[in-house]
């Protein structure tokens, strides 16, 4: 994995990065956060993958993510999950 690109925003206490990651497959956005963290040793509970992206027929794919200060500063500001309606909760 390398870095393409990484922006600290204090407003927002997040690293926002760009990652290139070698992979046979997509890599899915649950596997692509716990490669994240694995690579800035945190928990997956700071990690917010946006977009994964590749060219056609590449084995490079860019993780868009960003990386929060803490758990608490990224239920601050990423949108709630809603849940589906006449779901059980």
């Amino acid at each position: 994995m390398k870095i393409m690109n990484s922006f600290a925003n204090s407003l927002m206490k997040r690293r926002e990065v760009v990652l290139a990651l070698e992979h046979a497959s997509n890599p899915g956005f649950a596997h692509a956060a716990t490669v994240v963290a694995e690579h800035f040793k945190i928990g997956e509970d700071h990690v917010v993958v946006r977009a994964i992206r590749n060219n056609y027929g590449s084995k490079t794919f860019l993780i868009e993510a960003f990386v929060y200060d803490s758990p608490d500063a990224k239920l601050l500001v990423e949108p709630k999950v809603k849940a589906k309606k006449g779901a059980a909760a």
